[in-house]
């Protein structure tokens, strides 16, 4: 058996990693006419690279809803890295949410999870959906300037292949170069 989850974030990010004007300067555009579409490419390049990772570039909140969870003093969080916790609730037979008290767990911002403390129980509910929800923030900063280099190259790679490639079917291209360089970022292991 293993944990069941749906993720949600609440809004998108309030900047990107990598500018328009970035990408324009790495591809020599000096024309304003494609903006908007390589606004689009950078936006896709880093949700291409963010699920790759398993990462949150620039923080947001993002909500989990758990229909199953393994180990009830473990509640991994998937996206990283992580930066808090706002609230845990547990939901009742009849849907009645109960906030748990921050007394009762520790966030473990490393790992990216929260640990029941010793004692404290989790009262979840013998059903098959929506028995634990979590609000939480996860990215490495609200600013591009907070997300590392290699992961912004990796997303002008990705873009600029997205760029030259638009309209006919994609090759392998320099996928090995994003790799290597999101690499170091990946999300090992299951949650």
């Amino acid at each position: 058996m293993s944990n069941r989850y749906i993720v949600s974030q609440a809004a998108e990010p309030a900047a990107e990693p990598v500018s328009v004007a970035e990408f324009k300067s790495f591809l020599r555009i000096t024309h304003d006419s494609e903006d908007s579409v390589l606004a689009d490419y950078l936006k896709a390049a880093r949700l291409f690279c963010e699920n790759y990772t398993g990462k949150a570039f620039i923080s947001r909140a993002y909500k989990i809803i758990f229909d199953r969870l393994d180990d009830p003093n473990i509640i991994p969080l998937v996206k990283m890295p992580l930066v808090s916790v706002s609230t845990v609730k547990t939901y009742d037979l009849d849907n009645i949410t109960t906030t748990v008290s921050s007394d009762d767990y520790s966030v473990d911002v490393d790992a990216g999870r929260i640990l029941m403390k010793y004692g404290a129980v989790l009262n979840l509910p013998a059903r098959d959906t929506r028995i634990l929800e979590v609000d939480f923030t996860a990215g490495f900063g609200a600013a591009a300037s907070d997300v590392p280099e290699s992961i912004k190259q990796a997303i002008l790679m990705k873009a600029t292949q997205m760029y030259e490639e638009r309209g006919d079917v994609p090759v392998s291209a320099p996928f090995d170069m994003i790799a290597a360089l999101l690499k170091p970022y990946k999300k090992i292991g299951a949650v």
